[in-house]
């Protein structure tokens, strides 16, 4: 139901690679919220924020997993944890949903909201900002070990996606405009996400990551090309776009 109803607005969990025996609970959990609500149906949203309670609680208890918003040294070393990240960010958005009683959509407008969850969603930028997760050379590295070359495609495409994400969440709830506020003596910049600090070039291999099937992940291997997989591509970072980004509408 996930895939299905909630997926086609927040793609950035990989359908093809997707194998529920094998994913964390926090992911399956946060993805089955979202689907619950999703359906529209009362009992299923009953049973949605009931999931959601126990997978907050989830979340809290295992901070030390996932926080490290405030570790020294900057710890850009060891593989990352994004399906807890991923499923975070689920949350997060299931909160902000429910939270306003229906009245944001599932794309989460209007904007402007201001709940609860704002600390978590600082924790989480800065968890990923410290790891390295918004720099591209740290994408490529964190998926330089020996594999199948399609699937760190995969996974490249998956932090990606994922970071996208976060920046439209931060950009429909504050706006672009308050990135450039000050709050408490911090500019918001500092907390939140910008545009600036996308530093990798856009979503691309979109067959390849929408593949569902055998037969579709087949064909859009067909043809691919790997050469240059490793190479930095600065001049196409979001980053060095995001002024026209903006005014175009396309982030």
């Amino acid at each position: 139901m996930f895939f299905e109803l909630f997926h086609p607005h927040w793609p950035f969990v990989h359908r093809g690679t997707f194998r529920i025996r094998h994913e964390i609970p926090m992911l399956v959990q946060s993805m089955v919220v979202l689907g619950l609500w999703a359906s529209g149906e009362r009992g299923a949203r009953c049973a949605a924020v009931e999931l959601h309670e126990q997978l907050n609680s989830a979340i809290l208890q295992q901070k030390e997993k996932w926080d490290v918003s405030n570790e020294v040294p900057i710890p850009q070393a060891g593989s990352w944890p994004l399906p807890i990240y991923q499923a975070i960010l689920l949350h997060v958005i299931f909160s902000l949903i429910y939270k306003t009683h229906g009245s944001l959509g599932i794309d989460l407008k209007p904007s402007g909201l201001r709940t609860d969850t704002e600390l978590l969603l600082k924790c989480l930028i800065r968890s990923c900002r410290l790891r390295g997760m918004f720099y591209y050379p740290r994408i490529l590295q964190q998926y330089q070990e020996p594999a199948i070359a399609q699937y760190m495609l995969v996974s490249i495409e998956e932090v990606k996606r994922f970071n996208i994400a976060l920046y439209k969440v931060c950009t429909t709830i504050y706006g672009s405009t308050a990135l450039s506020q000050m709050v408490d003596g911090a500019s918001m910049g500092n907390i939140l996400l910008t545009a600036d600090e996308l530093q990798f070039p856009l979503p691309e291999n979109h067959e390849l990551w929408d593949a569902g099937t055998q037969s579709e992940w087949d064909r859009a291997l067909e043809g691919m090309s790997v050469d240059g997989l490793g190479e930095y591509r600065e001049e196409e970072w979001i980053s060095k776009q995001a002024r026209m980004m903006h005014v175009l509408g396309n982030i």
